[in-house]
């Protein structure tokens, strides 16, 4: 339901924030992807294996370091794009809340929730074998967030000032 959230809010004023629409994609698919990559299976190690073929097969000729290299910025656009799409989807949630406090701070409490779960996810991966915290990794995540976010409210004023013109034209009829 993104229509006009105070049509709905007279019938629905006990909607907790589980209930909003997006906000169950968040919390499951979104957390489960992220704590998965946070896993063994993701470790530098694991995925070095597999894109390691992969890139040789793309530039047969390429160095040992430059795999090295494009295996580490793939890794680094990784969190990037994680974070970017929790970022979307916490914004459509909060900007489309039936809570009027929700919806007029959707940016910042995105952004919380963006670092939070960064910081989270980094201290979740200390205690996995294999994996190492990395705060740098965190910066990342929450910079993928925080453009998700710009882009979000970028595409959300335009919107908003495209639906304005035809009604100051209208006016002046």
């Amino acid at each position: 339901m993104i229509g006009n959230p105070k049509a709905a809010r007279g019938n629905l004023r006990t909607r907790s924030f589980l209930d909003l629409p997006g906000a169950n994609f968040i919390s499951f698919p979104v957390r489960r992807r992220i704590s998965f990559a946070s896993g063994h299976e993701f470790s530098a190690i694991n995925t070095g294996q597999v894109f390691r073929q992969l890139i040789l097969k793309i530039f047969p000729h390429l160095s040992e370091e430059g795999v090295a290299a494009i295996h580490f910025l793939i890794r680094k656009l990784a969190h990037f794009s994680e974070y970017a799409v929790l970022g979307v989807l916490s914004a459509r949630a909060f900007a489309s809340s039936l809570n009027d406090l929700l919806r007029r701070h959707w940016f910042q409490l995105a952004l919380l929730l963006i670092v939070c779960y960064a910081l989270l996810d980094e201290f979740h991966q200390s205690f996995v074998p294999g994996r190492t915290a990395s705060i740098y990794d965190s910066a990342i995540d929450v910079v993928g967030g925080l453009c998700a976010l710009l882009v979000f409210r970028i595409w959300q004023n335009r919107r908003r000032s495209r639906a304005l013109i035809p009604k100051i034209n209208g006016a002046n009829s």
